[in-house]
């Protein structure tokens, strides 16, 4: 299975970008509590950022990761906020940055496509760690933005990083129920990236940039829309009705399935 691999000194630019954006944010939050997404306030969510920026680092250290299972990331990161006290913005933010620059440093030296131990003590490549601090600086900077009035970049290349770097675990988030009884091919066309194609069939996915079966749908995708369409923080139906996601082929409807083939961290 052969994917596209994300470039090194690409990844760690816009990882560093979205950084330094996410750390003005929750410096300049005028109100650490309000709410910021779901029961987490902003002084909460920059907890959270400050335990993700400070366990990338140990898990390049091979130190292995708090989560347990993959599929409970969600409820390992809320319990490990509920047991921080910690709340004030400036150590939040400091936290942050040291983490940041540990991983930076570990990052350029890793083999870039060398497998390492990730969530629930599953493998993947290095590079997917540096798509993480990507995605948690976009999508979490965003839920910031939106709540202080923060102004936010949408920054199209730092997503279409995140949707190639996480590429190598996706089978591992396969929604079951929604695959059951799927068989399937979808050409995802990233705008501004490569063309890969998803295979849904016996209750597995498949992913690579060639495949022998016949495509059933086809989709193009803008690359920041996707990704947060994908952490259900915009709406499928407005990012169609805007062209930003447009699907054709055989079976065009499949595409209202692709959206839940992936379960959300």
């Amino acid at each position: 299975m052969s994917l596209p691999v994300i470039d090194r000194d690409a990844s760690l630019t816009a990882a560093a970008a979205a950084t330094q954006q996410l750390l003005h944010l929750i410096r300049t939050a005028p109100d650490p509590t309000v709410t910021a997404i779901g029961h987490w306030s902003v002084a909460e969510l920059a907890c959270h950022l400050s335990h993700v920026y400070t366990t990338i680092p140990k898990m390049l250290r091979d130190e292995g990761s708090p989560v347990e299972d993959h599929r409970q990331i969600a409820a390992t990161w809320d319990a490990q906020v509920a047991a921080d006290p910690e709340r004030d913005l400036n150590v939040l933010a400091g936290r942050i940055e040291a983490g940041w620059n540990e991983s930076k440093a570990l990052l350029r030296t890793k083999g870039w496509t060398d497998d390492m131990t990730w969530h629930g003590g599953l493998k993947g490549p290095v590079y997917t760690l540096a798509a993480v601090l990507i995605s948690e600086a976009f999508i979490h900077g965003l839920d910031i933005a939106r709540v202080t009035g923060g102004k936010f970049k949408r920054d199209s290349d730092q997503a279409r990083l995140v949707v190639y770097g996480f590429m190598p675990n996706l089978r591992d988030f396969l929604n079951e129920d929604a695959a059951r009884g799927l068989d399937a091919t979808f050409e995802l066309r990233v705008r501004g990236g490569e063309w890969v194609y998803l295979t849904v069939s016996g209750g597995s996915l498949t992913i690579s940039q060639v495949t022998e079966r016949k495509v059933d749908c086809r989709l193009s995708v803008d690359p920041a829309t996707y990704l947060l369409v994908g952490f259900r923080r915009e709406s499928q139906w407005a990012a169609i009705a805007k062209g930003q996601i447009v699907a054709w082929g055989r079976k065009p409807w499949l595409s209202l399935k692709f959206g839940n083939l992936l379960a959300s961290p």
